[in-house]
C-alpha cells in the first residue's frame, strides 16, 4: 500500500517470530503488532535509562558527601535481610 512515511524492512528470524507468537491471537496483523511492540518497548526502555540515570544521580550525591549516608547501618540491614528481598 502507498504511504508518505517511510518504512523499515525487518526480517522476522526465529526470536522475533517467537516473540511475535507469544503475543499474537489478537486480531491484529503482524504489521500493527510490531508496531504495537515497537512503541511499548521503546517506552521501557526510555523509563529502564530514566531508572539508571536517577540512581547515578543518587550514588553521586553519595559519593561527593551531599547524601548523608550511615554505611555501617547500611551493612547490617543487608546482613539482616535474609532471604526475604532478592
Amino acid at each position: 500500500m502507498p504511504t508518505s512515511k517511510p518504512r523499515i524492512q525487518l526480517t522476522v528470524d526465529a526470536e522475533l517470530a517467537g516473540a511475535l507468537a507469544s503475543v499474537a491471537g489478537e486480531g491484529r496483523s503482524q504489521a500493527k503488532l510490531v508496531r504495537d511492540l515497537a512503541i511499548r518497548g521503546a517506552a521501557a526502555l526510555q523509563r529502564e535509562r530514566d531508572q539508571a540515570a536517577e540512581a547515578r544521580e543518587v550514588l553521586l550525591a553519595i559519593a561527593d558527601g551531599s547524601v548523608d549516608i550511615d554505611f555501617g547501618a547500611a551493612s547490617q540491614l543487608h546482613a539482616e535481610r535474609g532471604d526475604r528481598l532478592p
